[in-house]
């Protein structure tokens, strides 16, 4: 079984909503989106155990990210500057990767949280993306 390593993956993001993506730098850590689906109760009374079958939808959560937060960034700049707004297309690339082994998905910014600011660490922000599509994993 092979073993990855997170270090240099990317997160792109595509605020036309076509396939030019540009990486947010200075990526600290990526959480991708979970998937679940609901269960849907469907016992009788004349049924002996609860019984259940699949929701048809499936729910996708946010996508969390942590940054090294540079105010002068254009690529942080966005990040605000979109908050709410719908049709932008994310991409997260794996290290090493030419175009495969990636997860894209559309979706919009729901978060941006900048971090305490102290005059020893660096200043930090953290931002959620919420899918608004179906996760495609390309392998």
């Amino acid at each position: 079984m092979a073993k990855d390593v997170g270090k240099g993956t990317i997160l792109q993001i595509d605020l036309a909503g076509g396939t030019s993506y540009t990486a947010i730098a200075q990526i600290k850590m990526i959480q991708l989106p979970e998937s679940s689906m609901g269960d849907v109760d469907v016992t009788c009374l004349d049924s002996t155990i609860v019984e259940y079958i699949p929701d048809e939808l499936i729910e996708h959560g946010t996508l969390n990210f942590d940054i090294e937060w540079d105010p002068d960034l254009a690529g942080h700049q966005q990040i605000y500057t979109n908050l709410g707004t719908l049709g932008v297309k994310f991409q997260v690339v794996p290290p090493g990767n030419s175009g495969t082994n990636t997860c894209t998905f559309t979706g919009y910014f729901n978060k941006w949280a900048p971090s305490a600011i102290e005059p020893k660490n660096s200043l930090r922000a953290s931002a959620n993306v919420r899918p608004t599509s179906a996760l495609t994993f390309v392998t």
